[in-house]
């Protein structure tokens, strides 16, 4: 019988409400209002029917924050205790000096962010049967006395560091009821020795996981002979079982789930493998198995081919072509992608018909694919066949006897006719046909079909699809947790389509490199989980429209290679996550905003390559701590460089053309050139130790290359030409020994180039048209002085003759030179009144500022010197 809440355990949960903090309101049904009076009646809690007592607090995914009371502790009667799920801001856990929780039998702390001690609590629950502590940060759990849980059956600490191994190991072995062991990220090193005295005390063990750890196959060996026998599931993946894979594996008769991924395996499995009754789960996906396909199947034939149902063995440089699988009937899972088979596809794959998930991704097969492939597979869920060559053969009415919810075709041969079996699917919530060969314009049914069931994922970019968009767009699907669309590199044409209102926390929308035209509405943007644009390589008009201000979420942008015009809006200002914003090749003009720098210091890619922006470059630019690529090329921008970009530690550039799905990691790039800055190169610039590329051509800079250049030590692209650039070279320009690409052509650049294996492989080009620069690569030789000696003949010799003929032909040219110069200009003043007259007007001003000047300079030496 229920007798209600009693007074005193209600009022302890009130006060573990209290310090909560509850942003979802899961924990609105907890109050003091007469019609929440039964506290066995509030979210997570159970009572007991016969004393009324509460034995369940299960509160997991509540993504609750602020600390848990001490008021837990009067819950002395709780069996059933789970906060797993949420974030307690590295709080600590109740003190439990007194057992008040010593009836608990169920505890699961996972991914709480408690912090602190919690062995004394664990040390009094003798009647605990299952544990979960992982992803935590308490620090005393690597002390095992606590571990005395006779009880204990279900225990998991994953994610804690474990001191020493060995020790925990061997108290695991005094836990006799023990059937699950769950130690995943917390080990390192060699963490089963030879010597440790094997697992065999618990006979009752059946599951154990510890992948992501260190282990070693040298101390693997003596270890598992002893669990072989009960063991049901064996997950080692993650870990550095480097060699082959371990016999002692295939006598585990009763295993049902071996997972050894990402082990660096290499070679097959072992025959034994086909002994394994059980076995119905077996990953080896990510290995160097380096053996054929074939190969692996002949050692699963036997007991094995009868009962397994999944076989993930992607990523694992299998060779060869696909077998027979027909033999394993039960397979519901097949997934042999990013390999190195090759061949056809055979037929009797449509056999298996069982089948849900098939993927055979990212290999070499090609051949034809044909409705016989998928006659018998009714069941299945997940199709992909992606990055392979395959040629698509079904009729065009053929209607699929699957019903997808994925489906990745991309880089398969479906066209040139948009395939018309797409219509029959559904359900899928995403589709793939990427780089496809469809030549076609889409059917209305294919947007139908996008206002009715929810899609999240919609690959077509790389087709040669035409047409406009429909209207609908997307404002009218709903989408729960992600939206990803790209319709990039297409024919599309016409306005963008209108509106894009969607409510999805995470939306990615790539429309680039198509034929869209016209501005872009105000109100077009709606979508406030828009993280990714890209509307780059089409043909829009107008000014970018103030709306994206509204796009708090937005962290790239990209609008390059269109014809924008105005000023960039102020509300961009307001995207404060951007960390990408490519805004090229288009007509923006104005300031560059000294509000890039003091609102949007995340971006790591800043491009405002080839517009029409002016003024000075602003020193706030400096304040982007994180930039990786910053490009103001091919501008108007005047002023000079500024100092504070020593503050750039963290630059990354390349002064070509650079993507955005790159990794911006690899890269450290300013790119100035090709605008009208003027002034020194400030030594500062040298603090950018890490730059890779630096462009600050076809500028007007002035005065000499700074003695520091040498400090840039991973430079290995460095572009000063077309400057007025004077002086000799820095002899530490010797130090750049990653450099690959070098311009100093066009300058009045003089004396001898410095010695370095790198400055004397490059072309004579990149030190051409300067003043006086000598020494290799340049045929010019330096005197000892580090002037160019007279260019010497082929055997290294001066020769009369050839330096008389240069001197008379020199002189000659002079001479006719002169006389040309002389008679066009006398003439012309001779023979045309207005030229005359300007003429000596002019000669009357330039006398006049030079006695101006001449007076200005007495006037100043004589108050130097007297006075």
């Amino acid at each position: 019988m229920n007798h209600g809440c009693i007074e005193r355990e209600r009022l302890a949960l009130l006060s573990i409400k209290h310090d909560l903090i509850d942003d979802y309101g899961v924990l609105s049904s907890w109050g003091i209002e007469e019609d929440k009076g039964d506290c066995c009646k509030w979210t997570g809690i159970s009572c007991s029917n016969r004393t009324g007592h509460i034995t369940m607090l299960d509160l997991q995914f509540g993504l609750l924050k602020g600390k848990i009371s001490h008021s837990l502790l009067e819950l002395r009667h709780l069996t059933h205790l789970d906060l797993s799920f949420n974030n307690f801001g590295g709080t600590h856990f109740p003190a439990d000096n007194n057992c008040s929780l010593s009836e608990l039998r169920y505890l699961d702390l996972y991914d709480a962010n408690f912090s602190g001690t919690i062995s004394p609590l664990l040390a009094n629950l003798s009647s605990l049967q299952y544990l979960n502590m992982s992803y935590n940060h308490f620090h005393d759990l690597a002390n095992i006395d606590w571990l005395g849980l006779s009880s204990l059956s279900y225990l998991v600490l994953s994610g804690n560091p474990l001191v020493n191994p060995s020790d925990w190991l061997q108290i695991v072995n005094k836990l006799p009821h023990l059937e699950s062991l769950i130690l995943s990220s917390c080990f390192s090193g060699d963490v089963i020795p030879p010597t440790l005295s094997p697992i065999n005390s618990s006979s009752s063990l059946s599951s154990l996981v510890l992948s992501n750890n260190n282990l070693v196959i040298r101390s693997m060996h003596p270890w598992l002979s002893n669990i072989s026998q009960n063991i049901v599931q064996l997950d080692l993946s993650s870990n550095l079982l480097q060699g082959p894979i371990l016999a002692e594996i295939g006598n585990m008769i009763s295993l049902e789930l071996l997972d050894l991924a990402n082990t660096s395996l290499v070679g097959g499995i072992p025959r034994s493998f086909g002994n394994m009754s059980r076995l119905a789960a077996l990953d080896l996906s990510n290995n160097n198995l380096g053996v054929p396909l074939s190969h692996l199947i002949q050692n699963l034939s036997g007991y094995a081919e009868k009962s397994l149902v999944l076989l993930w063995v992607s990523g694992a440089r299998l060779t060869g072509l696909l077998p027979d699988l027909t033999r394993f009937s039960s397979l519901r899972d097949l997934e042999l992608g990013n390999n190195l088979l090759n061949g056809t596809i055979d037929k009797s794959i449509g056999r298996l018909s069982k089948l849900e998930i098939l993927d055979l991704s990212w290999n070499s097969l090609n051949g034809l694919i044909s409705e016989d492939h998928f006659s018998n597979l009714s069941i299945l869920k997940e199709l992909d066949l992606s990055g392979n060559f395959l040629i698509w053969n079904v009729s065009l009415n053929w209607v699929p006897p699957f019903h997808l919810e994925k489906i990745n075709l991309r880089s398969n041969n479906l066209g040139p006719h948009f395939p018309k079996w797409l219509r029959s699917q559904k359900n899928y919530s995403s589709l793939d046909i990427s780089d496809s060969g469809i030549s076609d314009s889409i059917p209305w049914w294919f947007w139908d079909s996008y206002s009715t069931y929810v899609h999240s994922y919609l690959n077509i970019s790389h087709n040669n699809l035409s047409g406009t968009l429909p209207h609908i767009s997307f404002s009218r699907i709903y989408f729960s947790n992600y939206l990803v669309i790209d319709m990039s590199s297409n024919h599309f044409n016409g306005p963008l389509p209108l509106p894009l209102s969607v409510d999805s926390p995470f939306i990615y929308l790539d429309l680039s490199r198509n034929l869209f035209s016209g501005i872009i509405p105000d109100l077009w943007i709606r979508g406030k989980g828009l993280v990714f644009l890209n509307l780059a390589n089409n043909n829009l008009i107008g000014k970018i429209p103030a709306a994206i201000g509204s796009l708090s979420e937005l962290e790239t942008l990209n609008l390059g290679n269109n014809a924008l015009s105005g000023p960039l809006p102020l509300a961009l200002k307001n995207c404060t996550k951007l960390r990408f914003m490519d805004l090229s090749g288009n007509e923006l003009s104005g300031n560059v905003p000294t509000w890039i720098g003091e609102s949007l210091t995340s971006l790591q890619y800043l491009s405002l390559r080839s517009n029409q922006f002016y003024g000075s470059m602003p020193s706030q630019v400096c304040q982007l701590k994180h930039v990786q690529i910053l490009d103001l090329s091919v501008n108007n921008i005047t002023g000079t460089i500024p100092y504070c970009l020593k503050n750039l530690t963290l630059v990354l550039w390349k002064g070509q053309n650079y993507k955005s799905d790159k990794n911006l990691g690899q890269f450290r790039i300013i790119d100035l050139s090709s605008n009208k800055i003027g002034g020194e190169i400030p030594r500062e610039i040298s603090s950018l130790s890490q730059i890779k590329q630096l462009n600050l051509s076809n500028n007007k800079l002035l005065g000499s290359i700074p003695e520091e250049i040498g400090c840039l030590k991973e430079m290995e692209s460095l572009d000063l030409s077309h400057n007025h650039l004077s002086g000799r070279l820095p002899a530490s320009m010797a130090d750049l020994n990653f450099l690959n690409t070098l311009n100093l052509s066009y300058n009045g650049l003089s004396g001898r180039i410095p010695s370095s294996t790198q400055l004397q492989s490059f072309n004579a080009s990149s030190f051409s048209n300067n003043l006086a620069l000598c020494g290799l690569p340049l045929p010019q030789n330096c005197t000892e002085d580090g002037i160019p000696d007279p260019q010497p003949n082929h055997n290294g010799r001066y020769n009369q003759e050839d330096g008389d003929d240069f001197w008379k032909w020199y002189y000659t040219g002079m001479g006719v030179g002169f006389a040309v110069g002389f008679w066009g200009v006398s003439s012309t003043l001779l023979l045309k009144r207005s030229c005359r007259h300007a003429f000596f007007k002019l000669l009357d001003i330039f006398g006049d500022w030079v006695y101006v000047k001449k007076a200005i300079c007495k006037r100043r030496l004589q108050q130097k010197f007297h006075g």
